[in-house]
């Protein structure tokens, strides 16, 4: 995952009925204005917008980012269109797999091998790059090439997640009764449980309000997502626990690669590796620069002995990574790489 901390991308297509309809007054009202919030603001760019597409003979596909709120009611219900919503981000795996897009990079995947990866402290730290270098991967490499008809170009670097709140979080009990925002990952969830926290559902567009307000103690989020989102407004802590960390994977479609001469193909290896290195080296940079940034926002920053939060989920996610990975690939991971090998 990086880190649920990307903003999914929940796009809207809207394609137009095919047969033109009459002008009525209806459509000259909101050719003129549009009402936002109850207040009206007059354009012209509508107008001429509306008209454009009310010439077209033949239906028109439009992208036109979230449709959500007013949009669905000036989109929809005014203008009469089809409404049809795809959660882009999320699906970008399925389409590569399915040859609709070629290539893509994606945290989060649909991939249960990968997905396992987000058991609470399966990696050290600074060790999950040399995991992604591991027999273990590399089968896995072999396995989505099998399942999927989709090549793993390269696993690329993402930073690790960490806890901020409202108070100082240095040891498990700290965490009894908080109420934290946790994506809805089997393995995450039941990591914050055995830490007795309250963990909550919410949707990662309505966090920091979720935090302002008080529904919400406290969240976990790769040091990126917390400068970008300026949760160092609404959370006075930052532990960092570095409690999960997985890898993105830039993939692309078997058959599109296959269309590719040898050569391009060598090259786009070459150039994915490179990539990898590049972003790892980057993004290792930029953490130390984002935390020094919520330092200078007068965030807490606490260094913790991660070894009792370890010891309360060691049996998290056992069951699960038995049926997916085989019995005892977990076990092996973790004393291969794992914080305390």
């Amino acid at each position: 995952m990086p880190g649920d901390g990307k903003v999914r991308a929940i796009t809207g297509f809207l394609s137009r009925l095919g047969s033109p309809r009459p002008a009525d007054d209806r459509a000259e009202r909101i050719a003129a204005s549009v009402s936002i919030d109850d207040s009206v603001y007059p354009t012209k760019a509508i107008g001429k917008f509306l008209g454009i597409l009310r010439g077209r003979a033949s239906p028109v596909l439009l992208d036109l980012g979230p449709v959500v709120g007013h949009n669905i009611t000036f989109l929809g219900e005014e203008l009469g269109c089809k409404i049809h919503v795809e959660d882009l981000y999320a699906d970008l795996d399925r389409h590569v797999r399915a040859g609709t897009l070629d290539m893509c990079q994606v945290g989060v995947t649909g991939y249960d091998k990968f997905q396992m990866l987000y058991v609470p402290y399966l990696f050290g730290k600074d060790r999950m790059m040399a995991f992604t270098r591991s027999d273990i991967a590399e089968s896995w490499r072999q396995s989505l090439l099998k399942d999927w008809n989709v090549q793993l170009l390269s696993y690329v670097y993402f930073g690790p997640r960490h806890i901020t709140a409202k108070k100082a979080i240095t040891r498990p009990d700290d965490l009894r009764g908080v109420k934290i925002r946790v994506p809805q990952l089997p393995t995450l969830v039941d990591a914050f449980k055995s830490w007795n926290a309250n963990v909550v559902a919410m949707a990662i567009g309505e966090l920091y309000i979720g935090l302002q307000t008080g529904n919400l103690d406290a969240q976990e989020n790769p040091l990126n997502f917390i400068v970008s989102n300026s949760l160092f407004e609404v959370q006075t802590d930052l532990t960092l626990s570095a409690h999960a960390q997985a890898p993105r994977y830039f993939m692309i479609n078997a058959g599109s690669l296959k269309r590719l001469s040898p050569e391009d193909q060598k090259s786009l290896q070459s150039a994915a590796n490179d990539m990898a290195s590049a972003v790892e080296k980057t993004l290792k940079g930029e953490d130390e620069q984002y935390l020094q940034t919520l330092k200078s926002k007068g965030m807490r920053v606490h260094e913790i002995d991660v070894t009792p939060f370890v010891a309360a989920v060691k049996s998290v996610g056992g069951e699960q990574a038995a049926k997916v990975w085989g019995p005892g690939v977990l076990d092996k991971i973790r004393s291969q790489f794992g914080p305390t090998r």
